[in-house]
């Protein structure tokens, strides 16, 4: 009996049983909506966001206003890859205050009769609704810097330098004497050691008359000192080569030293000021005399001032 039931399925247009293998189709159509419903975002992330839309009491608010958010805001996070669970929308007649799970957001709205209200409101909600972005922590890299080359302690500093002077011999017919000087200096370590040229003019004394006078020098210096920061301490051979203007003519060349005492300072890159005071002695001096009386000198003992310019080179 059975199997004339069975048998009755194979004709058309007889009544159809459930067979085997239309259990079977049936099992994997059923399985294929399973999991065409368990890969939605919606299925994955949970059930539908519940969104509550209230108006503060005493209010003033358009007739369907709340219910007409209430669905816009339900429209966008719904849409949404993470949706919040609880949404509340607080209306007043300033504003909304939005809750998004436990974030507070205040809304100013000036008036609920203008369409871009509600949509402003909507704009805050998905906003608060959407998750912060993941920034990944940026690794800062080195940056190289070219540094200029710092000179060894024990490496050679060196400076040229120009200079303005101005001595006047302790004797009684010794003339002022302005001059200029140029030269070098190296450094190294604490010491200081120096090389100059330089003119010095002995002003002219009686004009118009016979004890007219007057001389030039053009001084060669080397000079060695110590140095503690800006302050020096040198000493210096000096050789003149002279020019001596009286009556009559005459030139040729003094000896002496010279004792000096030099501060410096910076006032920009590579670039400084110093001042100089000390004094010159001389083996000798040229004079004129007139009717056995001396009347002009060159000194033999000169004190000085100085002030220059040095720029330090690399």
């Amino acid at each position: 009996m059975g199997k004339t039931a069975c048998l009755g399925a194979r004709f058309f247009p007889g009544e159809a049983c459930a067979t085997s293998k239309c259990k079977v189709k049936i099992l994997l159509v059923a399985m294929v909506c399973a999991s065409a419903l368990a890969g939605s975002p919606r299925a994955a992330h949970g059930a539908t966001p519940r969104v509550t839309v209230v108006t503060a009491s005493g209010a003033q608010m358009p007739p369907a206003i709340a219910e007409e958010l209430r669905r816009a805001t339900q429209s966008r996070v719904d849409g949404l890859d993470a949706a919040p669970a609880v949404i509340t929308i607080t209306l007043d007649d300033t504003g909304a205050t939005i809750d998004v799970d436990g974030k507070r957001r205040r809304v100013a709205v000036t008036a609920w009769a203008d369409a871009a209200a509600a949509r402003t409101v909507v704009v805050h909600v998905v906003d608060l609704a959407t998750p912060a972005p993941v920034v990944a922590a940026l690794v800062e890299e080195p940056v190289v810097r070219a540094a200029p080359l710092a000179r060894p302690a024990s490496s050679p500093a060196l400076d040229v330098f120009v200079a303005t002077r101005f001595a006047h011999g302790v004797g009684a017919t010794d003339p002022s004497s302005p001059g200029v000087e140029v030269g070098t200096t190296i450094y190294r370590r604490g010491l200081a050691f120096g090389a100059s040229l330089g003119w010095t003019r002995g002003l002219e004394e009686g004009t118009s008359t016979p004890a007219r006078a007057s001389y030039d020098t053009w001084p060669l210096r080397l000079a060695v000192g110590l140095r503690r920061g800006p302050i020096e301490v040198r000493a210096s051979g000096v050789v003149a080569a002279y020019r001596f203007a009286g009556v009559s003519q005459q030139s040729g060349a003094l000896w002496g030293a010279g004792l000096a005492v030099r501060c410096r300072g910076h006032l920009g890159d590579g670039i400084g000021w110093f001042f100089e005071a000390g004094a010159d002695a001389f083996a000798e001096r040229v004079q004129l005399e007139l009717v056995g009386q001396v009347v002009y000198s060159t000194p033999r003992l000169a004190p000085f001032l100085g002030l220059g310019l040095r720029w330090e080179l690399p």
